[in-house]
């Protein structure tokens, strides 16, 4: 397999560096933020409008805020990764993702999980009811009548959260970041945990819905071991018996 191209940009891209994305669409940019000629929310807009797929360098709090509650899909690992050492950082003091450690420094993570405690409890609490989600989502584990009745049951979280956004499912999406945040402790729980519409539901996510993330080729084997587990936990509590009672 090829290296993909790889180029030094600012933003918005020049006439050159167009014509050549879509010529060739497998060019991935190298982004410098502080030297755009565009705020920073108007770089990841623009990035999200162009679907282009981009690292981001010159990573600031600000943007992290812009990236984490934005409407629109990002496709930057660097800073999904980035998130994602946030959020275990700040649920299990640990940050796993150690290629990006130094594009956001120690302090930086110090500061935004101290400054964002709210933001985080709400992606925690989200992230904690993914596995019941993907339950719901697979017939492979449960039928699809079965799926429907046990969706009922839940409670219900509806709308959007303001410190929730599409980046969520970038975050997802990333390879063990599912298996690494569920340990065996958060399932104990997992039948009391509310079902979020807008997020399970809603196709907020570039158009699609957040299953076409997590359960397509790349992300199966994570998908298909927590949709497993989640549907153990299920059956080990009989909830469905007491639903068909």
């Amino acid at each position: 397999m090829s290296t993909p191209k790889i180029l030094e940009v600012t933003l918005p891209l020049s006439p050159q560096h167009q014509v050549e994305y879509f010529k060739d669409k497998s060019i991935q940019f190298r982004v410098d933020i502080p030297n755009s000629r565009i705020t920073p929310k108007q770089c990841l807009m623009t990035l999200s409008n162009m679907r282009i797929k981009a690292e981001i360098k010159g990573v600031t709090p600000e943007l992290l805020l812009e990236y984490m509650t934005g409407k629109f899909v990002v496709e930057t690992v660097n800073l999904a990764k980035i998130c994602a050492n946030i959020i275990l950082g700040y649920k299990f003091h640990r940050m796993p993702y150690e290629d990006v450690i130094g594009d956001f420094s120690l302090d930086q993570y110090t500061d935004f999980i101290f400054d964002n405690k709210e933001l985080l409890d709400d992606w925690v609490q989200l992230i904690l009811s993914v596995p019941l989600y993907l339950a719901t989502s697979s017939n492979s584990f449960m039928e699809k009548q079965d799926c429907e009745d046990l969706k009922s049951e839940l409670t219900k979280v509806e709308g959007p959260l303001p410190t929730v956004g599409a980046n969520l499912s970038q975050v997802l999406a990333l390879p063990e970041f599912l298996l690494l945040f569920n340990v065996n402790n958060d399932y104990y729980d997992l039948l009391a945990r509310p079902y979020y519409t807008h997020y399970f539901d809603e196709y907020i996510y570039g158009g699609d819905k957040l299953i076409s993330f997590l359960a397509s080729d790349k992300y199966l084997a994570p998908f298909a071991g927590l949709s497993a587990l989640a549907m153990k936990m299920v059956k080990e509590n009989n909830l469905m018996a007491e639903i068909k009672e």
